[in-house]
């Protein structure tokens, strides 16, 4: 019984579900940043996809960007992000997700062109099946000054100490699928059709959340386990019930049998 709830605690831990990077592109690769923005002069997306092996929630959403900071200190604390699926050339697919989202910025350490990186994050609540899905986010400005650009990457860690970035996890890594979006002539454009030029050219996103809640035929060994705690603590609160033998008192007694008796005769004893 000593070890049952050591057991019982590894095997919650283990049915447990725990945050996790579901997918990071990778670090900036020194080659472009990519308009990304939300300000008054330039309302722009650069897409890039992600991949999901199995069902999950998505609980936070990222990218690492420069930020125009000589004229008026561009700090973000709003990002306007969209999750689609299904997204070609010309053609951007279902929008599964869109909206305005506070943001988090924390400096990466890193210059893209002499602008400084900051990884700027936002917390989603989504659940999506397995699949390749799109991801686009434009920090938002108040400012014609307010430029942002998405940082490039070859699906590689470079990133220096204290870098908050995680190393580049899950897949597409460096497949070349993204797309750029303005409303006043780029349609869902592959980026290798626009001024970056020809190349395989992806952007460090990342996205983070949780699997699949255990699948259905788990279930019933986790409430095998649920079980066997409830036993244990009903155990710990009864009275002690040892089974050690109880000591017995032997009693002695004498008795012996007669032979021969008769009404006001004893008879004669055989034995005691």
């Amino acid at each position: 019984m000593k070890y049952m709830l050591p057991l019982i605690t590894y095997s919650l831990a283990i049915a447990s579900v725990q945050a996790q990077v579901l997918f990071y592109g990778g670090d900036y690769d020194g080659r472009i940043g990519s308009p990304s923005q939300w300000a008054p002069n330039l309302q722009a997306l650069t897409f890039d996809d992600f991949g999901l092996s199995s069902a999950s929630t998505l609980q936070s959403i990222w990218g690492n960007f420069g930020l125009l900071q000589t004229v008026d200190d561009f700090n973000p604390t709003q990002a306007y992000c969209e999750i689609r699926s299904g997204v070609s050339a010309g053609n951007g697919g279902s929008l599964l997700f869109s909206g305005m989202l506070p943001v988090q910025i924390e400096p990466t350490g890193v210059s893209q062109w002499g602008l400084p990186e900051y990884q700027i994050t936002a917390n989603v609540n989504l659940t999506l099946p397995a699949g390749i899905y799109w991801l686009g986010m434009a920090p938002v400005g108040d400012s014609i000054w307010d430029e942002a650009y998405v940082s490039s990457t070859s699906g590689g860690s470079a990133g220096p100490a204290g870098d908050p970035n995680p190393p580049a996890t899950g897949f597409p890594l460096a497949d070349g699928m993204s797309y750029f979006y303005d409303p006043v002539g780029y349609n869902y454009v592959p980026m290798a059709d626009t001024t970056a030029g020809a190349g395989t050219w992806d952007f460090s996103y990342g996205v983070g959340g949780v699997e699949a809640v255990p699948e259905p035929s788990s279930l019933p060994l986790l409430a095998v386990i649920i079980g066997l705690f409830l036993v244990y603590r009903h155990l710990k609160i009864l009275p002690n019930t040892s089974l050690e033998p109880t000591p017995v008192t032997l009693v002695s007694f004498r008795c012996g049998f007669r032979v021969g008796g008769s009404r006001g005769r004893r008879g004669s004893v055989l034995g005691r």
